[in-house]
């Protein structure tokens, strides 16, 4: 009995440490040698690397390089932005974060610029913050209109 459940358990995806040790990390060191090792010759066993190998530098820390801007499509309007059909630059982060994610927008692709590009058509219509405004607009230019008759 203790034999089955020991494989039943042994067998379960919350026990299993290979898929976590097998992931890739977002980390990377561009490293070199400071000594480098000698060659051998053709056809012989290459010589066993001594310590002073081992040692390395430092060439390019990855983290804390800074990231080069993306152009992205956006596929509605985005306050501060632009409207739908633009194509905008912004920081990666900030565009994985706030507009990938939600779907305010789409990687600049060759596909994704000609899938887009009716978008830019409808971007001429005026965009109000709210679905009132373009009454409570209509009605302030009505009051000015009155109010310029009456002087």
């Amino acid at each position: 009995m203790w034999k089955s459940l020991f494989t039943a358990v042994s067998k379960a995806p919350v026990l299993q440490t290979t898929d976590i040790l097998n992931q890739q990390l977002r980390t990377t060191f561009i490293l070199r040698r400071k000594t480098p090792p000698l060659l051998h010759k053709q056809g012989r066993k290459p010589k066993t690397l001594r310590s002073r190998h081992y040692i390395y530098e430092l060439v390019k820390d990855t983290d804390v390089e800074k990231q080069a801007d993306i152009d992205v499509i956006l596929t509605s309007y985005v306050e501060g932005l632009g409207n739908a059909g633009d194509k905008v630059s912004v920081r990666p982060t900030f565009a994985y974060n706030k507009l990938l994610l939600p779907g305010l927008a789409v990687y600049a692709s060759p596909e994704n610029v000609e899938k887009y590009s009716n978008l830019t058509n409808d971007s001429e219509k005026i965009r109000y913050s709210s679905k009132n405004a373009f009454y409570h607009n209509k009605h302030l230019c009505a009051l000015c209109g009155a109010l310029h008759l009456g002087l």
